[in-house]
């Protein structure tokens, strides 16, 4: 008797590394589900607690950006409503640099203030970093839909802002460039020309823009439009691979026939396309108050 056996399959290495890809993917999909499983049951300091590094940067509407672990913690456990308030999210997109030591996720989340109060729709961000044993955890997260944090809830320096840095790697250059186009150009211009043909940007509650053209003419639509803008990064983190990337900073907003400019905070993440030019693929932000400012370069 003759007995047939089945050639072993032969598996590249673009195979290989593709199940690799995915098998983190579905890892850091699996963390970000816990943590907001955690957020929704015990809140979101209980899930952020539970799931970051030692050098998190966050971003709540109304406070500066905020970075450190220690600092993070006493925010979170000092505004008032976070306590009470259950969130939850859901990624549009989980990203995973080409090294695997970086990720994010992107996304819906759903936000209950009080059980008399209808759920709201809102959108949220985190960065991970792949750790020596495997695991991720969260080096960044900003969640827009939470109560906003008041200026006497940061009563001291026991809370440590993020530092007057200058990041200058490839994804700040990216960064400073759209910056600038914006500056020159205006808005509309700037948001489409540096969008990947997949990007996301999130105006007002639930709202979703894909893509260059839908992003341009929403701005343009806008009453920022015609704004005068300016933003500037603070805080750059990368995949040493260099392929995905996020950039932390401050922005001001001077619309038409306002005095004052409206200061926020921004999140973007950007990839490395194939022609080897950074566009932001997702772009997130909340408000700040100007007396922090680390100040524009």
């Amino acid at each position: 008797m003759t007995l047939a056996f089945a050639a072993p399959a032969v598996v590249s290495s673009q195979e290989t590394a593709a199940n690799t890809e995915r098998a983190q993917r579905e890892l850091v999909r699996g963390t970000d589900a816990r943590a907001a499983q955690l957020a929704w049951t015990r809140g979101l300091p209980a899930a952020i607690d539970a799931n970051m590094s030692d050098d998190i940067v966050l971003l709540l509407d109304g406070a500066p950006v905020i970075r450190g672990a220690p600092s993070v913690r006493r925010l979170l456990r000092e505004v008032q409503g976070l306590a009470v308030t259950r969130a939850t999210w859901k990624p549009f997109r989980v990203l995973v640099s080409r090294d695997f030591s970086t990720a994010v996720t992107f996304g819906e989340s759903v936000i209950q203030s009080s059980d008399s109060q209808p759920p709201a729709v809102d959108r949220y961000a985190s960065v991970w970093r792949r750790q020596s044993g495997g695991e991720w955890r969260m080096v960044a997260h900003v969640h827009n839909g939470l109560p906003s944090v008041q200026s006497g809830e940061i009563a001291d320096g026991s809370i440590t802002l993020a530092p007057e840095a200058r990041p200058r790697d490839d994804f700040a250059q990216a960064d400073l460039a759209f910056a600038r186009m914006a500056r020159d150009s205006g808005a509309p211009v700037s948001f489409a020309r540096f969008a990947a043909p997949n990007a996301m940007t999130f105006a007002g509650s639930g709202e979703l823009n894909v893509g260059p053209a839908a992003i341009r003419a929403r701005l343009a639509e806008s009453v920022v439009s015609t704004a005068a803008w300016k933003w500037w990064p603070v805080i750059s983190i990368a995949a040493p691979s260099g392929d995905l990337g996020v950039t932390i900073g401050e922005a001001e907003i001077l619309i038409r026939g306002q005095s004052a400019p409206l200061y926020s905070k921004y999140l973007t993440v950007w990839q490395r396309q194939a022609d080897g030019s950074l566009k932001y693929v997702a772009d997130l932000g909340n408000s700040r108050p100007q007396s922090v400012s680390t100040g524009s370069p």
